[in-house]
């Protein structure tokens, strides 16, 4: 996959703070790669949250709960860390 535009500068900020966070080390200089906002040949919809490791409801918990509880026909999830929940589960059986 790749991405590009608004989206991909929301990504790249969310991975510097998670990396400043975890090392102690503000990514600058030639570790960060330039924006630009390239013209994009379609209009795709791109949700992204960024989280850090917290007690309670996570935003990304609460992240995917909007989008389950958005979805008309389908969702697409991909995600290496996607555990539903029971009530998760609950509110993806229609979607089946």
């Amino acid at each position: 996959m790749r991405i590009e535009g608004p989206a991909a500068m929301r990504l790249q900020v969310a991975f510097s703070t998670n990396w400043a966070e975890a090392t102690g080390d503000l990514l600058i200089d030639d570790a960060i790669t330039a924006y630009s906002d390239p013209p994009l040949p379609t209009a795709e919809a791109a949700g992204i949250m960024t989280c850090s490791p917290s007690l309670g409801t996570t935003n990304a918990e609460r992240f995917f709960f909007l989008a389950i509880t958005s979805a008309r026909d389908r969702i697409h999830i991909a995600s290496a860390y996607f555990a539903p929940t029971r009530d998760m589960r609950w509110l993806l059986t229609p979607l089946l």
